[in-house]
């Protein structure tokens, strides 16, 4: 907030500086003069809000002395007011009682994916992946990996930096399609691989995707000596299971769940979970009897086979193949600078990765 309103002043400046003169305090030519990432915030956090705060309050002056009959017709259209406004709406909220800080807990950010975070591209969003944090946008990058062919980007697209990475397969597996390029197999990473995605492609597309696929998230999962979902013995024809002891559920039923993906679950007996010697091995509950929750029978059994599939070695040296793209995005970055935007904007932003893509092409054919 405090570049964005150093930025919208310094606009002004450029094109009214008389007006400013009249309406901006003194101080604020020492306060607002130079950027604000050459100084230290302060660390105290009441600092820090009452700085905030202060700001704040002097961007709400700023917009309510440009949106005067009196103010020159140019500052009210100048887009350093207009992020100013809308960076304000998104960091601010007022009563009778003031100018106020947003925070998680009082009137609400907005969620990542519309949070402006720059005031000179308010296309970029904040994200954190594997302990890094950045600001901006994340590059999907998919090559060709045949061992008698160079290695070729067949596909590189420029996405808001809070998008999930499985949203990117099926655009994928469509461009790829399209232009004549859709591989037999595609071996991807963990993040875009799920059984509807595995199923998405080889149904639409007749793509076999190829990548890890997960345990589940359930602590049980995580513990070898506990029992995830797969020991549990489901007929599907009858919706009913059986748990590692041999007990049968006593009731189920199919709902969606918090993404509005469809599920089965399997709830037990507490005649037969209370008394059980292996209770502390299937659930944590003090009291609750077990219950699973399984994915459609058809993405379960998938999921299970694949699971199974991907302990042999003939599927780590098929996968193997896949760490090939790893050195391609190393190239891009260390070589092409693919992490650093030369330009703002989404639109030129894109345009700039499909040409460091390019590059990498022709060097490599060059090579």
């Amino acid at each position: 907030v405090g570049e964005t309103l150093r930025g919208a002043l310094e606009a002004i400046a450029a094109t009214a500086p008389d007006w400013l003169r009249s309406v901006a305090p003194g101080d604020w030519f020492t306060r607002y003069g130079p950027r604000v990432d050459a100084y230290r915030l302060p660390k105290a956090e009441s600092e820090r809000l009452e700085l905030a705060l202060r700001v704040g309050a002097d961007g709400v002056m700023v917009l309510e002395r440009a949106g005067r009959a009196d103010a020159p017709v140019f500052v009210k259209s100048l887009p350093a007011v207009d992020r100013l406004w809308a960076i304000w709406v998104q960091q601010y909220y007022r009563d009778s009682d003031g100018v106020h800080w947003r925070t998680r807990e009082n009137h609400g950010r907005p969620p990542g994916a519309i949070a402006i975070t720059s005031p000179y591209d308010l296309d970029a969003r904040y994200s954190v992946k594997r302990g890094t944090s950045w600001n901006g946008y994340k590059v999907q990058i998919c090559e060709t990996c045949d061992d008698d062919l160079p290695h070729l980007i067949t596909y590189v697209d420029t996405v808001p930096a809070t998008e999930a990475d499985i949203d990117t397969t099926a655009r994928v597996h469509e461009s790829l399609t399209k232009r004549g390029l859709a591989p037999a197999e595609h071996l991807a990473d963990s993040a875009y691989v799920t059984a509807d995605a595995i199923l998405d492609a080889r149904d639409r597309y007749d793509i076999e995707l190829t990548g890890p696929v997960g345990h589940g998230n359930q602590w049980q999962s995580k513990n070898p000596d506990a029992f995830d979902t797969d020991a549990f013995a489901v007929d599907w024809d009858t919706l009913t299971a059986a748990c590692p002891q041999g007990h049968r559920n006593i009731w189920s039923g199919a709902a969606l769940d918090r993404h509005g993906k469809p599920r089965v679950m399997f709830t037990f007996s507490m005649t037969d979970c209370t008394p059980c010697p292996v209770r502390s091995r299937c659930t944590r509950a003090k009291t609750a009897a077990r219950t699973i929750t399984l994915r459609p029978r058809e993405q379960h059994e998938l999921l299970r086979s694949l699971r199974a599939d991907q302990q042999t070695e003939h599927w780590h040296r098929r996968y193997a193949t896949r760490s090939g793209i790893e050195g391609t995005i190393s190239q891009a970055v260390r070589a092409f600078g693919l992490r650093r935007c030369r330009y703002n904007g989404h639109a030129k932003t894109r345009v700039q990765n499909i040409l460091i893509a390019t590059a990498v092409n022709l060097t490599r054919m060059d090579a």
